[in-house]
């Protein structure tokens, strides 16, 4: 009786490979999750770049875009990123 398997044996590697494969499952789920939301999270650069009306430091109304490479705010009307450098 040495080269066979106990009922025991048997019945812990059924058990092992069921988990495994319901871990894999969980993994894979949690996953496409965690990508989905990153996708949706992430910003165009349209949608970086759209205008937003924030209050300056004394209370004037300053018009601002935020920039599309690294989301600085800068003055609607410049050419260049002052935090990046980047062009428009």
């Amino acid at each position: 009786m040495s080269g066979s398997k106990s009922a025991e044996d048997v019945f812990v590697e059924i058990v092992f490979d069921v988990v495994k494969e319901v871990f894999y499952l969980l993994w894979g789920i949690l996953s496409f999750i965690v990508s989905f939301t990153v996708k949706a999270l992430k910003k165009s650069p349209e949608e970086k770049m759209r205008q937003t009306n924030s209050t300056a430091q004394w209370g004037q109304k300053t018009n601002q875009v935020a920039c599309p490479q690294c989301g600085a705010l800068i003055e609607s009307g410049a050419s260049r990123c002052y935090a990046c450098g980047s062009r428009f």
